[in-house]
């Protein structure tokens, strides 16, 4: 028998509201959007900044079905009545801001509103060194058949387009010499975008008795980045027309300014410096909080970027506290749910500068993975097994490195001159193409079982591609290069654009190929070829490439003398 369906909060029929008595409230300037707007679009708006413009005037919406007909009031949180005294002054600072109205008392609101929801509030830090900031739980409540704000916002069909790691890499790489970055924060971010005056009934907080009207965008709503996404990467497209010499990547409020040089030789000359940028958005009416000059070396996403040259690497104090939970999880010796997402969340933020890292990390997201699906208590403590110790000293050895740092590929384009191709077969064995010469390798009997390790055509496909690498350094010195290579299976380009594997096998592999590329400071792309006209097709049945030469290549591991062998 199937559950019924959650109803919403008290009825499907919203009641008559009163309209509220006051407009937008943000700082944004709605006549100078207009303008740059205008000059963006050559005196022809599209319909995405037409979409900003009515986000500005008439407010954005939650996209929420939730309806009501009573006011709810709910309890605030614990970390809210510990510290009454930041609250107050967050208030105070709201209010002053314009973002609050009030206070009122609850007939006020209602006869301004109609029934409203007061969200609990609370405080939050995003370490102990950070300040305190006011957050409303919208997500509250969180079990039940009451669905909260969250859950009723519909943010289907929307997207946001935050710069990452590929966008900045692709701006530090494509960068011409003495070309340098620069970090602007919009201060308050989504505190700056205004809600529907419509909708003000959904932000309001209780506090002492009394009740404020919160008319903006909110922390820990489901569609707030969604709201501030429009004006902000908006405002990164005017700035890229205003000041032609300047490129932007964004993560959320967090903008990369990239500036170039007019001139080709050093001592560089430049257009434009960051009061620039600042100056186009005070006029738009996005104040700053922080404000970097421009430099050669760039902090984003939490790691340093050389431009010059085109190195990424942990800061310091990173890598530190990171070793330092690694140590610390290992003197235990176990862990519990909090503390293994934590630790896999800092690891799998230090592997994107760490490809072999990713290999590591395989055995704590399958713990992970299984304390997850587990029905425990989350505070139950799980033992470490022999593969999450042996990652854990991994990673305890790699971060006690001087530096972790990682050469940015500067080749965009891979080298398809060398001609590379391999493939697998159950039937025989292992194909593998280089330059116009060929080798077969083939499988022992009981390939699958040898060893008392069970094996797949996905183990061995990945076997091909690490073969293939390992003959192909071993036949020419190799350094700096970008390799590409045709491989007519799915599962192992999948595997290593992850550059891991849940196939404990394969993983393996994956890790000795990266540690080969890396020693060499070499990068490697694979893309996908019919198996029809993949000329390591046939050498992988045992027969021969038509057009090519049979040779047996140097460096056969002798990792794999029990599983392979070169026929006679």
């Amino acid at each position: 028998m199937s559950a019924a369906p959650v109803a919403p909060l008290a009825t499907v029929h919203a009641p008559a509201r009163p309209k509220p008595p006051w407009g937008v409230k943000t700082p944004l300037r709605l006549d100078r959007w207009r303008y740059f707007l205008d000059k963006l679009d050559k005196g022809q708006l599209t319909e995405p900044h037409l979409h900003v413009l009515h986000g500005i005037e008439y407010g954005f919406s939650y996209r929420s079905h939730k309806i009501i007909d009573k006011t709810c009031i709910y309890d605030n949180l614990p970390s809210a009545l510990a510290e009454p005294d930041v609250i107050d002054r967050a208030i105070a600072k709201e209010t002053a801001a314009g973002r609050y109205l009030g206070p009122y008392t609850k007939s006020e609101v209602e006869n301004f509103l109609g029934p409203f929801i007061a969200h609990p509030i609370g405080i939050v830090r995003k370490d102990e060194h950070s300040k305190p900031r006011l957050i409303e739980d919208l997500s509250h409540p969180h079990k039940g058949p009451v669905l909260s704000l969250n859950a009723q916002t519909d943010i289907s069909g929307l997207t946001v387009n935050w710069g990452g790691m590929t966008e900045m890499t692709r701006l530090v790489v494509n960068a011409k010499p003495g070309a340098q970055g620069a970090t602007i924060d919009i201060e308050g971010a989504f505190r700056t975008i205004g809600v529907s005056p419509s909708e003000f009934w959904l932000g309001v907080i209780g506090w002492r008795e009394r009740f404020h009207i919160d008319t903006a965008t909110k922390f820990g709503g489901k569609g707030s980045s969604h709201m501030f996404e429009p004006p902000a990467d908006t405002f990164c497209k005017i700035v890229e027309e205003e000041l032609d010499d300047i490129d932007t990547t964004r993560w959320a409020d967090d903008i990369t300014l990239c500036r170039e040089p007019i001139n080709d030789e050093p001592p560089y000359r430049y257009l434009h410096d960051t009061q620039d940028v600042v100056a186009i958005g005070n006029d738009l009416g996005f104040p700053f909080s922080r404000v970097n000059k421009f430099s050669p070396i760039t902090k984003y996403i939490g790691f340093l970027w050389y431009w010059d040259t085109k190195v990424v690497e942990l800061p310091k104090e990173k890598q530190e506290r990171t070793r330092e939970l690694v140590v610390k999880t290992q003197g235990i010796g176990c862990t519990n749910l909090k503390d293994v997402r934590s630790l896999c969340g800092k690891l799998s933020h230090v592997a994107l500068i760490v490809p072999e890292g990713r290999v590591h990390l395989r055995s704590l997201w399958k713990m992970l993975s299984k304390m997850e699906s587990t029905d425990m208590h989350p505070n139950t403590l799980w033992k470490f097994l022999d593969q999450q110790d042996d990652d854990l000293s991994w990673w305890d050895e790699y971060l006690a490195k001087p530096k972790v740092t990682m050469q940015l590929c500067t080749m965009r384009i891979p080298d398809n001159s060398l001609g590379l191709f391999c493939d697998a077969s159950s039937s025989y064995g292992i194909g593998i193409v280089i330059d116009g010469f060929y080798d077969s390798l083939k499988f022992v009997q009981n390939w699958r079982t040898a060893l008392n390790t069970s094996r797949d055509i996905g183990w061995a496909e990945a076997l091909a591609l690490e073969l293939l690498i390992t003959f192909l350094f071993e036949s020419r010195p190799l350094y700096n290069a970008h390799l590409l290579v045709h491989t007519d299976n799915t599962g192992v380009i999948g595997a290593w654009n992850k550059r891991s594997s849940r196939n404990e096998g394969t993983n393996t592999i994956i890790g000795r190929i990266l540690r080969i590329l890396l020693h060499n400071q070499c990068f490697l792309s694979l893309t996908y070829i019919e198996s029809a006209v993949n000329p390591a097709d046939a050498p992988s049945r045992g027969g021969a490439a038509p057009g090519l030469t049979k040779k047996a290549f140097k460096g056969f591991p002798v990792t794999y003398k029990n599983i392979l062998y070169r026929p006679t």
